[in-house]
């Protein structure tokens, strides 16, 4: 019976630990989604920009849109990369989770 108490406490603390790491990632979750506003908020100054530059110089006007296409393709560039990491952040908590679940209620069930 020691061992087996032993061992749920051991499994108790695998399930904190998982909750901690759970937490974690969704932390960095939000962190990725600040820089993306960033981004977003540097996209929208490039495109004010660009329609200042069209009202003051048509000719100038057609370089100045080209920043919003290069920042587009940047800020999509960050969201799939943000994506990824948060999603495969939440799936190996997932994971670490079910896991302990599992190993509890094996437990729960031979006690």
């Amino acid at each position: 019976m020691r061992a087996i108490a032993i061992e749920a406490v051991n499994n108790s603390d695998l399930s904190r630990r998982a909750a901690i790491a759970a937490y974690v990632a969704e932390e960095n979750g939000e962190a990725a989604v600040k820089r993306v506003n960033v981004v977003i908020g540097q996209l929208d100054a490039a495109a004010d920009a660009a329609l200042n530059k069209k009202k003051e110089n048509r000719r100038r006007s057609h370089d100045a849109a080209d920043i919003r296409v290069i920042n587009t393709k940047k800020l999509s560039l960050l969201l799939i990369s943000g994506l990824s990491t948060v999603v495969g952040s939440i799936q190996r908590v997932l994971v670490i989770t079910c896991f302990l679940l599992i190993i509890i209620i094996i437990i729960i069930i031979i006690i």
